[in-house]
């Protein structure tokens, strides 16, 4: 092994049969103990990097798919309201022209959508 005066020794203690196993598989790739040792640990501490990096592909992958899952719900929720404000608007429309009442001069009046949008930002104003 190239510049190994530089490297620190390593006093491990292993089991007799891991010892054979790594014996014979050094063998097996014409390499020293030390280096199939030192082999085996690079590799191991390689593959945790790229399970590390495959880890967080997952993980954006995933988040991608559930931000995409609920920009489509909020699609379909926008739809959905958008639909029944039409719905509500054409009611009000055949009420009037049926019975001749202005549901919405009623509810103008009796409601006070001022008092109500003001109440909802000082309670907004609260939470920030």
């Amino acid at each position: 092994m190239k510049g190994a005066s530089l490297i620190a020794p390593l006093g491990v203690r292993i089991p007799d049969d891991l010892k054979e196993k790594i014996q014979a598989q050094a063998k097996a790739n014409g390499r020293s103990m030390n280096a199939e040792i030192v082999f085996i640990l690079e590799e191991a501490m390689s593959d945790n990097d790229r399970s590390d990096d495959d880890l967080r592909e997952q993980l954006i992958d995933a988040y991608e798919q559930k931000i995409k899952s609920m920009e489509d719900y909020i699609k379909m929720q926008k739809q959905a309201f958008e639909l029944a404000t039409e719905q509500i608007s054409l009611l009000k429309t055949h009420i009037k022209s049926t019975t001749g009442f202005d549901v919405q001069a009623y509810f103008d009046k009796t409601i006070d959508y001022d008092g109500i949008r003001k109440a909802v930002e000082t309670k907004n104003k609260g939470k920030t």
